[in-house]
């Protein structure tokens, strides 16, 4: 396919998955503010950094929990799809150079490609469950 651009597409992808991002996490910290807290818990609660009982966990915030969140405008929701919209925008690349490299029959950096997927996704599901803090 001589009309595909990679670059352009990688572009644009980086690019809404970052300001979509920003957009959300701004929206959920407003949100937080203008509500004086977030998920049923103070700004003070949240906030509190050196009480670590006291600080709201990103494994207390469950992620079938997002849409109610984002229908009821619970600003912790709106962070939390931010975050996970910027951690899935490079993976989102990966995968798109993998299918240009495989409409290309490049298959040295299709096994590349391949394994720096793995490698991202192994680093998101599989070491946390063994690291605990």
């Amino acid at each position: 396919m001589k009309d595909f651009n990679r670059d352009l597409i990688t572009s644009w992808i980086l690019k809404a998955g970052v300001i979509t991002s920003i957009a959300l996490i701004i929206t959920g910290i407003v949100i937080i503010f203008l509500k004086g807290g977030s998920d049923g818990e103070s700004i003070k609660y949240i906030s509190d950094y050196y009480n670590r009982s006291a600080t709201l966990s990103s494994n207390l915030i469950h992620l079938g929990n997002i849409p109610h969140g984002l229908v009821t405008l619970d600003g912790v929701y709106f962070v939390t799809l931010g975050l996970w919209i910027l951690i899935f925008t490079p993976i989102t690349v990966v995968v798109t150079a993998l299918i240009s490299f495989y409409i290309e029959k490049n298959w040295l950096y299709i096994l590349l490609s391949c394994i720096v997927l793995f490698d991202l996704l192994f680093a998101m599901l599989v070491v946390p469950i063994f690291v605990h803090f």
